[in-house]
């Protein structure tokens, strides 16, 4: 007289993911009574002892095979696991059989670029720079995409270039990225800086912004001094020379009250120091007013 055990095979491991995965088994033969209990034990121990590790019953016997989901696991993880089936005769397992969980997904982050607001035509700004944070990622370089006006540094004094490929080995990286700004035409540069690269699913964006200016100089005009019936000497002061060297200046007077821009008289003036000039104006009439403003 006998009393059998079940008959059991452990199957594969199916749609693993971080955290969970199916694993199937079969039950050759039931034995000399009925089924109790069936389903998949697992470890993170090779060769676990029966009956020590974490049991996930199923419930979806058909035609002998089965499948259990087993969740809550480690992500990157080794687990072994085997199929049980249980009757009065006792338990019996399959053949120990492995899986890995799969890895975090890569992921890159990155920190915020300062604006370098209105810059001058064909000079260059900064640097500014930015941070790049990866994790969980690929042996895939890193990379950082053109954007015009801007070129890339991996250090503060080192040569800038449009683009970026960095080498790294995988897993967590930091990286901070200095940005320079050179604008060569009078219009806006604002756009994405495009980080991609390590594996990950879609590449993340850095906002860059500038303009590019021609900006005139900005001039006060002074006061007037040394007067006299045809002569008179009038200040003025440059408060900012603009984007480019200053070419001309002076005094333009009239007699007329608020004479347009450029329609006056211009004494030119050479002397400027610190800022401040003056010019001298002759040829003017006795007992006349005189309208003047510098340029």
């Amino acid at each position: 007289g006998i009393n059998s055990a079940p008959t059991v095979t452990t199957g594969a491991a199916s749609g693993i993911t971080q955290t969970a995965a199916v694993c199937a088994g079969t039950i050759n033969a039931t034995g000399c009574t009925a089924i109790t209990a069936y389903g998949i034990e697992y470890s993170t121990t090779s060769g676990f002892p029966n009956g020590t590790g974490t049991q996930v019953a199923s419930s979806n016997l058909s035609g002998g095979n089965f499948s259990s989901n087993l969740s809550g696991l480690t992500a990157s993880t080794q687990y072994f696991y085997k199929a049980y089936a249980t009757n009065a005769g006792g338990t019996t397992w399959g053949l120990e059989q492995t899986f890995t969980s799969a890895s975090p997904n890569p992921t890159i982050n990155v920190t915020a670029l300062a604006a370098f607001g209105n810059i001058c035509i064909n000079t260059t700004a900064g640097p500014n720079s930015f941070t790049i944070s990866g994790a969980n990622l690929t042996t895939a370089n890193v990379t950082v995409a053109a954007l015009a006006g801007y070129t890339y540094s991996t250090t503060s004094g080192g040569t800038y270039t449009t683009t970026l490929s960095l080498a790294q080995p995988g897993g967590t990286y930091s990286q901070q990225i200095f940005v320079r700004f050179s604008p060569t035409a009078v219009q806006s540069y604002n756009g994405n800086i495009v980080v991609d690269g390590g594996g990950v699913a879609a590449p993340v964006n850095v906002a860059a912004s500038g303009a590019g200016v021609n900006t005139a100089p900005s001039v006060t005009t002074g006061a007037a001094s040394a007067i006299t019936q045809t002569t008179a000497t009038a200040a003025g002061t440059i408060t900012a020379t603009g984007c480019s060297a200053i070419t001309a200046y002076g005094i333009e007077y009239s007699t007329t009250n608020g004479f347009p821009n450029g329609t006056g008289t211009q004494a030119a003036a050479s002397n400027l120091s610190g800022g401040s000039f003056s010019s001298n104006l002759t040829g003017l009439a006795p007992s006349t007013t005189y309208y003047y403003k510098a340029y």
